[in-house]
């Protein structure tokens, strides 16, 4: 590819539908050339999503990640003070980070795990996360599910679920989950806002979730 000469690049990549153009390049390209106002972001997991060409890579994510990443057992405690560090987050460049993305990969104790078999309905599953990781009785966050859905994406299928969950200070956040696994590991994307901005924003918000996908 030559350069992105006037934008030239990227409107001929943006004339091709359902934002085709992202997947002609490397991920790591649309950096350089977002196409209709999205880039494409690929893991080193194995992993990738959309997302819209203004949002940034928190660096305090990545800086972490370069110290150790902190992988979480499913079903076993954390350490004393040691939370889960996303593999990646990103959101808006003056965002007060209540609108972001993330990822979360998490090492299973089960081995052959499975959505449907381990957890169940994607409605069932949804619901399970809801009361025992998101927000448990003790958390003082209360969750609200409003959909949940299977689809299969490539060789993998996913389950997605939106909720809206209410802080102990009251701040309401609107989140769409995309979860999947791959070899005992389980997989999750999460993107939200503020739900008092959600409507604005949900076609693009919800776009990242549903373009998640393992490769």
């Amino acid at each position: 590819l030559g350069g992105n000469f006037l934008g030239v690049t990227s409107f001929l990549l943006g004339l091709l539908p359902n934002l085709q153009g992202l997947y002609l390049i490397p991920a790591e390209l649309t950096q350089f050339y977002p196409v209709n106002g999205w880039k494409r972001y690929r893991g080193k997991e194995g992993y990738e999503f959309q997302f819209p060409q203004e949002w940034l890579v928190d660096q305090s994510v990545a800086f972490a990640n370069q110290r150790g990443p902190a992988d979480s057992m499913m079903g076993m405690k954390k350490k004393q003070g040691t939370g889960i560090i996303p593999a990646v987050a990103m959101g808006p460049a003056q965002g007060d980070a209540r609108e972001n993305v993330s990822v979360i990969k998490q090492k299973l104790q089960t081995s052959g795990f499975s959505l449907r078999t381990n957890l169940g309905e994607p409605s069932a599953a949804a619901q399970r996360l809801l009361d025992t990781a998101i927000a448990p009785p003790a958390s003082g966050k209360v969750a609200k599910l409003l959909s949940a859905s299977a689809e299969q994406r490539g060789a993998t299928e996913v389950y997605q679920f939106e909720y809206v969950i209410t802080l102990r200070n009251g701040l309401e956040l609107h989140n769409v989950c995309a979860i999947c696994t791959r070899e005992d590991v389980l997989y999750t994307l999460t993107v939200l806002a503020p739900e008092q901005s959600w409507e604005s924003k949900a076609t693009r918000l919800r776009q990242v979730a549903s373009s998640f996908k393992l490769v």
